[in-house]
């Protein structure tokens, strides 16, 4: 190898490290308000109560998980407010309003047509599996089977979108 490409090398390297240090800080210099999601601010142990929801008894939420089960949804979706559409529309503010409106996207004729509210009990059914939910819908996501994991979603998702239920 010559001396400048194993120079260049070594400093990558050593940018690694100290990057992996515990007295490093992490750079914020770059980040925008709306760019810094606050899904970055969570711990495992956070959680928001959604007892106001249709189902009284439930106890809360974990956020975190939310956040994992979400994993499987921002390939598709973006949650911040002016958020750009992508696969699926962005769900910003999107809780007790019509399905099938956000503006600028294209949504399928059978979602059109549901006619549908999203509230707590449309999203448990739509995100457990929305084929079945809207029949001839174009949304390929299979669903959340585990209703534990559905609550925690939809929790997460009303807390990053700034939707109350």
């Amino acid at each position: 190898m010559n001396k400048p490409l194993l120079g260049f090398l070594g400093f990558i390297t050593s940018l690694s490290f100290a990057a992996c240090s515990p007295n490093a800080a992490p750079d914020t210099s770059a980040q925008s308000p709306q760019s810094t999601p606050k899904e970055t601010q969570l711990t495992k142990t956070e959680t928001v109560s959604i007892d106001k929801v249709e189902k009284p008894g439930d106890t809360g939420s974990d956020l975190a998980n939310g956040r994992r089960q979400f994993a499987k949804c921002k390939v598709c979706h973006t949650l911040a407010e002016g958020g750009a559409h992508k696969v699926g529309p962005n769900l910003y503010g999107f809780y007790e309003s019509p399905a099938a409106q956000a503006e600028g996207f294209r949504y399928s004729p059978a979602l059109k047509k549901a006619e549908l509210v999203w509230n707590q009990q449309s999203l448990e059914r739509w995100l457990e599996n929305p084929r079945k939910a809207v029949p001839g819908t174009t949304m390929s996501f299979v669903g959340v089977r585990d209703e534990k994991a559905r609550r925690d979603l939809i929790a997460y998702l009303l807390q990053q979108t700034q939707s109350q239920p």
